[in-house]
C-alpha cells in the first residue's frame, strides 16, 4: 500500500548542486572518451523472482496429492505434483524522474579522437514485476503434473519522466576546432512505465508420461486442463504515463572539422504499458512414449484509465561550422509508444 519514488535532481533547478557526468579540457592532443555511463532513476512497487527446480537422475513418478491455488483475481489452479504461485498487488503511486542530467564533453581544440558513446539516461517505473521459472528434469520417465500461476493487480498511478518541468538535459560533445575523429553514437534516453510485468517459463524434460488426474487451471471464465498448465492474470486499474521533455543528443563544432564526425544509433524513447506478459514452454522429450499435454491460459485488462506517452522538444543532431571530411547522422530514432495489453506465448522444443 506504500508508494515508491526515485529521482535524480528531483525538484532542482540548474545549479552547481546538480548531478552530471562531464569531461572538460581546453586544448587536447590525444584521446577524450566519455563512454558507457548510466544515470538511472528506477521505482518499483513489488518485484519477485521465483524459481522451482526438481531434478532426478532416473524417474519422477506419481508425485504428491492434489493442491488447490486460489487468488482474489479469480485465478485457481489444481496440481498433482508441483505448484509455483505468485500474487502481487499495489495500490499506491509509483514515480521516477530525471531532471537536468547532462553527460557532456567540452573541448576548445582537439587534435586526436573524442567520443561520447553508449551512455544511458533512464527513468523507469514499474508496478508489479515477476520472473517465475518452473523446471522439471527427469533422466528417464517424468510422470507428474505441474502448474505455474501468476496474478498481478495494480491500482496506483505509474509514471516516469525526464525533465518533468521546464528543465533540460543533454548528451553531447562540443568542440571548436576538430582535427581527427569525433562521435556521439549509440546513446539512449528513455522514460518507461509499466503497471504489471510478468516473465513466466516452464522447462520440462523427460520421457513425458500422462499423469493421474492432470492439472486444471481456471481464470475468470477461462479453463485449461492439462498435465502442465501455466496461468497468467493481470489487472490494471490506474493510469500509466511516460514523458520526455527538452532533451538533446548532439555533436556541435562551432568552427571547423577536419576528419570524421558521427551522430549515429541514438534513441530518445517514451513507452507506457498497462500489462505485459511473456510465457514460454520449453519441452525436451526423451526416449520413450511421450503422452503428456500442455496448456496456457492468460487474462489481461485495463479499466477506465489512460495509457499515454509523449516526447516534446527533443532533438538528435550534428552541427558544424564547415570543414573537410566525412559527416554522418544515421540510424537515430525518436519514438513514443503506448500499449494497453501485450502477451507473447511460445511452446518450443528444447532440442
Amino acid at each position: 500500500t506504500s508508494g515508491a519514488t526515485a529521482a535524480i535532481n528531483g525538484g532542482s533547478t540548474m545549479g552547481t548542486d546538480d548531478a552530471r557526468i562531464v569531461l572538460t579540457a581546453a586544448n587536447l592532443t590525444g584521446t577524450a572518451v566519455l563512454n558507457d555511463n548510466k544515470a538511472t532513476a528506477s521505482a518499483t512497487a513489488n518485484w519477485a523472482t521465483n524459481i522451482l527446480t526438481a531434478e532426478a537422475g532416473t524417474e519422477m513418478l506419481n508425485l504428491g496429492n492434489s493442491t488447490t491455488i486460489t487468488t482474489n483475481i479469480g485465478l485457481a489452479a489444481n496440481t498433482a505434483g508441483f505448484a509455483l504461485q505468485n500474487i502481487q498487488m499495489g495500490t499506491a503511486d509509483i514515480y521516477s524522474s530525471v531532471t537536468n542530467l547532462d553527460i557532456e564533453t567540452g573541448l576548445t581544440s582537439l587534435d586526436g579522437i573524442a567520443s561520447v558513446d553508449n551512455n544511458t539516461v533512464l527513468s523507469q517505473s514499474r508496478g508489479q514485476v515477476a520472473q517465475s521459472s518452473l523446471v522439471l528434469n527427469a533422466g528417464t520417465t517424468l510422470n507428474c503434473s505441474a502448474s505455474l500461476a501468476n496474478a498481478q493487480i495494480n491500482e496506483g498511478a505509474i509514471s516516469s519522466a525526464i525533465n518533468p518541468a521546464s528543465t533540460a538535459g543533454n548528451i553531447g560533445l562540443t568542440v571548436s576546432n576538430i582535427n581527427g575523429a569525433v562521435s556521439v553514437d549509440n546513446n539512449k534516453v528513455q522514460a518507461s512505465s509499466t503497471a504489471n510485468l510478468a516473465m513466466n517459463s516452464m522447462n520440462i524434460a523427460g520421457a513425458l508420461a500422462a499423469s493421474d488426474g492432470g492439472s486444471a487451471g481456471t481464470l475468470g471464465q477461462l479453463t485449461a486442463t492439462a498435465d502442465y498448465v501455466a496461468l497468467n492474470a493481470q489487472r490494471n486499474q490506474a493510469s500509466v504515463s511516460s514523458v520526455v521533455r527538452n532533451y538533446n543528443i548532439a555533436l556541435n563544432s562551432a568552427a571547423s572539422t577536419l576528419g570524421t564526425a558521427s551522430v549515429s544509433g541514438n534513441t530518445i524513447l517514451a513507452d507506457a504499458t498497462g500489462n505485459s506478459a511473456t510465457n514460454t514452454f520449453t519441452i525436451t522429450p526423451k526416449v520413450g512414449f511421450n503422452t503428456a499435454d500442455f496448456a496456457f491460459t492468460g487474462y489481461q485488462f485495463n479499466t477506465g484509465n489512460t495509457i499515454s506517452s509523449s516526447i516534446s522538444n527533443a532533438s538528435i543532431g550534428l552541427t558544424s561550422g564547415g570543414g573537410t571530411g566525412t559527416f554522418s547522422a544515421t540510424g537515430n530514432r525518436i519514438g513514443a509508444t503506448a500499449v494497453g495489453n501485450v502477451s507473447v506465448s511460445t511452446i518450443r522444443s528444447g532440442k
